[in-house]
């Protein structure tokens, strides 16, 4: 079984990334809701990944002190199809027999909507 990167958008900018462009390039950050599911199948889950420059890090630093790093993504200034391929790379590296496997592999790179899930 293939994952597959169905949707990106941002989760702070009412623009969609793709037509977002950032004042200065090199100091962006957003956390970003990526939709992921088999490629054979319709549906996907919700994966969340903060997206940032090296600048932005050391404005975040600078404010609010040390910073946890997972899920995060670091790019050098703001490119839609540099975060798309990075994205995408990613996901092509976590194949599985079953999705629930997959869906575990994507949130070692990622918040998913059923990290800590336990069912009743």
């Amino acid at each position: 079984m293939k994952p597959l990167l169905k949707e990106i958008r941002s989760l702070e900018l009412e623009d969609s990334l793709i037509n977002y462009w950032p004042g200065e390039t090199e100091n962006f950050g957003s956390w970003v809701r990526v939709m992921i599911g088999p490629e054979d199948q319709e549906g996907a889950e919700s994966f969340d990944i903060l997206v940032c420059t090296p600048k932005w890090l050391q404005n975040e630093l600078e404010s609010n002190g040390p910073l946890l790093g997972r899920g995060t993504i670091i790019i050098r200034e703001y490119n839609y199809d540099e975060i798309v391929d990075c994205i995408e790379k990613a996901i092509s590296q976590c194949h599985a027999d079953d999705w629930p496997s997959i869906a575990k592999k994507l949130s070692r790179i990622s918040f998913w909507e059923f990290d800590d899930y336990q069912p009743r």
